[in-house]
């Protein structure tokens, strides 16, 4: 609730990486102990993307075009960690039928019953497989990898997907 209230009252008359200073502030100074908040801001605007990525897995990139995925792997500490402020913004260009794909640690951390994690190489190399698909499909399909990998368990951890298409 509280990131809520701050992105409400912040998110519009900053840019993101001065949104993201003051909101770390806010945090750190509510005295919340050891609470900290991932979040992740994209800015798109007529296919040129913005973003900020503070304590999430790095944003995966299909460039469409070049039949590839990128790592976006620029990322600071979530908000509230430390008092520093050492948030960077990446831009990208976007083009027809690119994909990004966001999500929460659950997943790449997802353990089998060998306790080995399902890691980021196995989420870029599933994304791969789907990457032309739908959002729906290739959510889905990544939710089917998990639930695979753990032998249909509850995960320890939540997992969340956005994946966003460009038309």
């Amino acid at each position: 609730s509280m990131m809520k209230s701050l992105f409400t009252a912040n998110s519009i008359d900053k840019d993101i990486i001065d949104f993201f200073k003051s909101s770390n502030v806010a945090i750190k100074k509510s005295n919340l102990e050891r609470m900290m908040i991932g979040f992740t801001i994209i800015n798109i605007r007529n296919r040129n993307a913005e973003f900020v990525n503070a304590g999430l897995p790095p944003i995966y990139h299909f460039i469409n075009r070049e039949n590839r995925i990128e790592e976006l792997g620029i990322h600071a500490l979530p908000l509230g960690a430390m008092s520093s402020d050492n948030y960077i913004s990446k831009k990208i260009k976007l083009d027809q039928e690119d994909v990004l794909l966001m999500m929460t640690d659950g997943f790449p951390e997802l353990q089998n019953s060998n306790e080995e994690l399902f890691g980021y190489e196995r989420v870029k190399k599933s994304f791969e497989q789907v990457s032309s698909k739908s959002p729906k499909e290739i959510i889905s399909y990544l939710k089917d990898k998990g639930s695979e990998w753990v032998n249909d368990k509850d995960p320890d951890d939540d997992v969340t997907f956005v994946v966003i298409k460009v038309k």
